[in-house]
């Protein structure tokens, strides 16, 4: 499994963060190898160093060794019962030996484990996937969406990097989530925007039909629901989250192959640019941070966009290998 998320589910576990889903994972993680629990255990120490080990942290210690013992427990009691089972079967009918080996090697074995599916797309590529469930999603540049194998059972649980589209099919029995690094957002059944990526400032989400509830990673209890025509902007400095009317339509373009920009400066311009053509760009001097830029990007290539910039703005530029660009003012 990766460590990455584990590392993640750990601290929001001491955190007192750490959802049932999440819970149950980790602990199957944890029974699967001695390594796993030493790792978990190297967590723990580190939180103590940090200043962070209060009693919450102590009661979230103890809950999951006793989840882990009942575990081992269960498992126990279960392999016993089954070979109770498989040795009066063999016992009875004794000309069936290899029927007997094959059941108590059936027995015999563990639940499967939890298992992750991990969806992405590349620098200047978009996607679109089909969850389980029937869900829809479109991923812009560069991002990636993670589920698990018992999505759709008894949960719909995703995690996203970067931004994504989500059409839910609608299921007022099953909750379906989206959980970014720093706000989750809850629905039923609906159309909505999540970006997300790592650099920005804001988490922004966009409401196009349906309803979602909105809640910081750092505090899951306070909710802000949304209604079509809104979106949230969750400031990941000072933690705070402001509702206005937008055109979700133009926040959710992107899945159209379409991009517009209105009001916008060049450095926002410039986070764009990098993602839609999946290159780097280096803006190098000074530059008017009073311009701003309004224009739809549809089928044009990287030169022909920095030539229509170059007609707003008097810039000139270089492009490196393909995929490095640098941008400097013309006089």
């Amino acid at each position: 499994m990766d460590q990455t998320y584990i590392k993640a589910i750990t601290t929001k576990y001491f955190e007192g963060r750490i959802s049932p889903i999440e819970e149950s994972t980790l602990v199957k993680w944890l029974l699967e190898k001695e390594e796993n629990y030493m790792f978990f255990v190297g967590q723990r120490s580190e939180f103590e160093k940090n200043g962070n080990c209060d009693f919450q942290t102590e009661m979230a210690w103890e809950r999951i060794e006793e989840r882990m013992e009942n575990s081992r427990s269960e498992t126990k009691l279960r392999l016993f019962r089954n070979f109770k089972r498989v040795a009066s079967i063999a016992a009875v009918l004794l000309i069936g030996i290899f029927v007997w080996q094959s059941e108590l090697l059936t027995s015999l074995r563990y639940e499967d484990p939890i298992t992750f599916h991990e969806l992405s797309s590349l620098k200047g590529h978009k996607s679109k996937v089909v969850l389980p469930d029937g869900t829809q999603v479109w991923l812009n540049s560069n991002s990636s969406l993670k589920y698990a194998s018992d999505f759709a059972n008894k949960h719909r649980t995703v995690y996203l990097e970067g931004e994504g589209f989500f059409d839910v099919v609608k299921n007022k029995d099953l909750q379906f989530s989206v959980v970014t690094k720093d706000l989750d957002v809850k629905v039923y059944g609906t159309a909505f925007n999540v970006n997300a990526y790592g650099e920005a400032e804001n988490v922004e989400v966009a409401l196009l039909r349906g309803s979602v509830k909105v809640a910081s990673g750092t505090d899951k209890s306070k909710l802000t629901e949304l209604r079509p025509g809104e979106g949230a902007f969750y400031n990941k400095e000072n933690q705070s989250i402001v509702l206005r009317n937008i055109n979700v339509e133009n926040e959710m373009i992107w899945t159209k192959s379409k991009l517009i920009f209105q009001n916008q400066s060049l450095k926002e311009l410039v986070e764009k640019l990098e993602r839609w053509y999946g290159v780097q760009i280096e803006l190098k001097g000074n530059f008017k941070n009073s311009q701003k830029y309004n224009f739809t990007l549809k089928t044009e290539s990287l030169r022909e966009m920095l030539e229509l910039i170059s007609l707003i703005t008097p810039i000139k530029y270089t492009i490196t290998n393909g995929d490095e660009v640098l941008i400097k003012p013309k006089y």
